[in-house]
C-alpha cells in the first residue's frame, strides 16, 4: 500500500535489511524523543537487541512506511499489532483483545501514513478470528484525536508522572520507613529485597498477588484483565536478563507467612537516567498500615545508593487510584500528558 511518497511494507526485525533496520531505529529515536522526551533514549545497541527479543506467549506484525531516497531508506512511521497465542495464560481471558500501536514522525503527519498504517494492522487483526477489539496506548493530542475521529472508545486514562531524583524530600521519606520499622517490630512484618527472579519458595503465591493487585487497581471499562502465573514471572525475568535490564522488588511478609505487598522498579545502564517504578500494591486487608508509604520509600532510598547515575523514576497510575496517587503527589512525582487507553471494535463479538 502507498502513502504520498511512502510505500506502507512489512517490516520483521530478525530479516530485515542493515539499512532497513538503521532507518527504523533513526525513526524509533525521533518518535521517542516526540512522545516521551522525560525518558531519554536507550542506546541504539540496545534498542536493536531488544527489537529482535521475540516473545513466547504473544505475536507480533509489523509495517513500515517506507521511503527509498538517494541517500538512505527513511521511515515515517509505524504500525504493530500485538496477538495473544494459546501459550499465554491470560489467551481465554484476554485473547480477542489485540495490542495495537500507529505511530507517525510529525513532520509526517496529516499525509495519510497514519491511516495506511492503521488499514494494514485492521486487515490483519481481522484474519485471527479470535480478534475483536484492537486496544491502543496513546500519549499525545494527536494520538487521541487520531482514534477518536475513527470512533475508537477511550476507555481508560493514566497519569504518566515522573520524580526528580535530586529533589526528593529524604526526611519524608525517613518518616515513613520509620513507621514502617515500627510496624515490622511491633506486629513482625518482614521486608524482603529480591533482585531479579522470584524465587521459586514464593513465585506461586506472588504471582497470585501480582494478578489480584493489578486487577483491583481502578481499570475503569478496560477490557483487559491481568492473569500472572509463575511461568509470567519466569519469562519476564529471562527476557529482562536479555534486555541487560535489572528488576527489583521488596516484599512485605507478615507473622503468618503470607506477602501483604509488593513494590518493583527495573533500571538498565543503557538508559542511565531513567528507573522504571512497576507495580505497587497493597493486599485490601492489608491496607491502612502505611505499608505502601514504606515500601516505595525503602525502595526509593535503595535505588538512590544502588543507580547513583540515575536522574528520574517514571511511573503511571490510573488517575481515578486515590491512595497512590496520594502516595506519589507527596513523593514529589509531576505529571506529563496523561497516557490515554483506547478501544475500537472490529468485528461483531
Amino acid at each position: 500500500m502507498s502513502s504520498d511518497e511512502f510505500n506502507v511494507i512489512p517490516f520483521n526485525p530478525t530479516e530485515a535489511p542493515e539499512p532497513i533496520i538503521d532507518a527504523y531505529l533513526e525513526f524509533d529515536e525521533k518518535i521517542t524523543l516526540e512522545l516521551i522526551p522525560e525518558q531519554g533514549l536507550t542506546s541504539k545497541e540496545a534498542r536493536e537487541k531488544n527489537l529482535r527479543i521475540m516473545s513466547p506467549t504473544r505475536s507480533n506484525i509489523l509495517w513500515i512506511a517506507l521511503k527509498q531516497t538517494k541517500d538512505k531508506p527513511v521511515v515515517a512511521g509505524y504500525s504493530r499489532i500485538s496477538i495473544e497465542n494459546q501459550n499465554s495464560p491470560s489467551y481465554e481471558q484476554n485473547g480477542h483483545i489485540a495490542g495495537c500501536s500507529v505511530l507517525v514522525i510529525s513532520e509526517f503527519s496529516k499525509k495519510g501514513i497514519g491511516t495506511a498504517l492503521l488499514e494494514e494492522a485492521i486487515c490483519e487483526a481481522k484474519n485471527h478470528t479470535q480478534v475483536t477489539d484492537l486496544m491502543f496506548r496513546t500519549y499525545n493530542e494527536t494520538g487521541y484525536t487520531f482514534l477518536e475521529n475513527r470512533k475508537a472508545k477511550l476507555v481508560l486514562e493514566q497519569n504518566r508522572s515522573y520524580l526528580k531524583l535530586s529533589e526528593i524530600d529524604l526526611n519524608l521519606m525517613n518518616t515513613w520507613i520509620d513507621c514502617g520499622t515500627e510496624l515490622a517490630k511491633e506486629e513482625n512484618v518482614e521486608l524482603v529485597e529480591i533482585e531479579g527472579s522470584i524465587p521459586e519458595d514464593i513465585i506461586e503465591e506472588y504471582a497470585s498477588l501480582y494478578t489480584e493487585l493489578m486487577n483491583q487497581q481502578p481499570l475503569g471499562s478496560l477490557q483487559l484483565r491481568s492473569v500472572i502465573t509463575a511461568e509470567t514471572l519466569r519469562t519476564r525475568a529471562k527476557q529482562m536478563e536479555q534486555k541487560d535490564q535489572f528488576w527489583h522488588t521488596l516484599l512485605t511478609i507478615e507473622n503468618n507467612g503470607r506477602i501483604s505487598g509488593l513494590t518493583e522498579f527495573h533500571y538498565s545502564f543503557s538508559q542511565p537516567d531513567m528507573i522504571f517504578q512497576l507495580l505497587t500494591g497493597v493486599k485490601d486487608e492489608f491496607r491502612k498500615r502505611g505499608i505502601g508509604k514504606w515500601l516505595k520509600a525503602k525502595m526509593l532510598l535503595f535505588l538512590l545508593e544502588k543507580y547513583p547515575e540515575a536522574k528520574y523514576i517514571e511511573t503511571t497510575n490510573t488517575v481515578s487510584n486515590d491512595a497512590m496517587v496520594s502516595i506519589n503527589r507527596r513523593m514529589g512525582f509531576y505529571d506529563t500528558e496523561p497516557l490515554k487507553f483506547y478501544e475500537l471494535k472490529i468485528r461483531s463479538d
